[in-house]
């Protein structure tokens, strides 16, 4: 099942979509398509998803509300993305 374009109204528009939103269709839409790639390291929308999901419950688990800063002391790699979009989920 493919999620629908957003309405325009017969207009041709670019509608902005958030980061955690853009991976949250691409993970739907294209689940075993690589998303991020660093040398040998590879993951997948669907394993982006679900990291990113993971990190949002234990920051949601641990208290952390929106509005909230989350400092992110991490390597170049691409679990370092996913806990940024965990924390813009949280």
């Amino acid at each position: 099942m493919r999620l629908p374009p957003p309405e325009t109204g017969g207009r041709t528009e670019h509608v902005l979509t958030s980061l955690q939103d853009t991976v949250r269709r691409q993970a739907f839409e294209r689940p075993d398509a690589t998303a991020l790639v660093l040398n040998d390291e590879r993951l997948t929308y669907a394993e982006l998803e679900e990291t990113g999901n993971r990190i949002a419950r234990a920051l949601l688990e641990a208290g952390c509300t929106r509005g909230d800063r989350v400092a992110l002391a991490l390597p170049k790699a691409p679990l370092t993305i996913a806990a940024m979009i965990g924390t813009l989920k949280a």
